[in-house]
């Protein structure tokens, strides 16, 4: 039978472990300004990565209407993230975007 101690020590090297999955985090903000129907792509440079062990996240707001705005991931490879923007408002929007690569 298990101690209370002896399930403590399991659950914190299960942690560490976990912890250990994650290989880099790559991350930055971007402004864009509105005032297009026509989507725009957004190159942003990475150090290199393995596209099949990694993914991003997508954060966005703006000043106003964030509604009428996206981005979209375009795609990713081993050193470049591409980003699709659309607007159809005169606002400042941001995108905050992290590239998470595994083990």
């Amino acid at each position: 039978m298990n101690s209370m101690l002896d399930i403590l020590k399991e659950n914190t090297q299960d942690i560490k472990d976990n912890l250990k999955s994650v290989k880099s985090v790559q991350r930055g903000v971007i402004s864009k300004n509105g005032s297009t129907n026509i989507p725009q792509t957004i190159e942003i440079e990475l150090s290199p990565i393995v596209p099949e062990k990694s993914f991003v996240i997508l954060t966005s707001s703006g000043t106003n209407y964030e509604v009428y705005c996206f981005f979209v991931v375009e795609s990713l490879t081993e050193n470049r993230l591409t980003i699709s923007h659309g607007s159809i408002n005169d606002y400042t929007q941001k995108v905050g975007w992290q590239v998470v690569e595994f083990y």
